[in-house]
C-alpha cells in the first residue's frame, strides 16, 4: 500500500427549481512515475509507477442538470 490519495472537491448550486450546477475536480496526490521517453514507451520498456494516484492529472468539471 502506498501513501497516495485522491481529493475530489465539489460544489453544488441550485440555480432554480429545475436547474442545478455542479463544479468539481479530481486531484491526485502521490509520487509521480519515473520519467520515460516516448521511444522507451513504444519499445515496451518497463515503467515504474511509484504510487496509485501520483500519475493522475488535475481535472476540473462543470455540470449542468436540468429537469423538466
Amino acid at each position: 500500500m502506498d501513501s497516495s490519495a485522491m481529493i475530489t472537491p465539489s460544489l453544488q448550486v441550485s440555480v432554480s427549481d429545475e436547474v442545478q450546477l455542479n463544479l468539481g475536480g479530481y486531484i491526485g496526490l502521490g509520487e509521480a512515475p519515473d520519467e520515460i521517453t516516448l521511444t522507451e514507451l513504444l519499445l515496451g520498456e518497463d515503467m515504474s509507477i511509484n504510487s496509485e494516484f501520483g500519475m493522475l492529472s488535475k481535472t476540473a468539471f462543470l455540470q449542468c442538470k436540468m429537469y423538466f
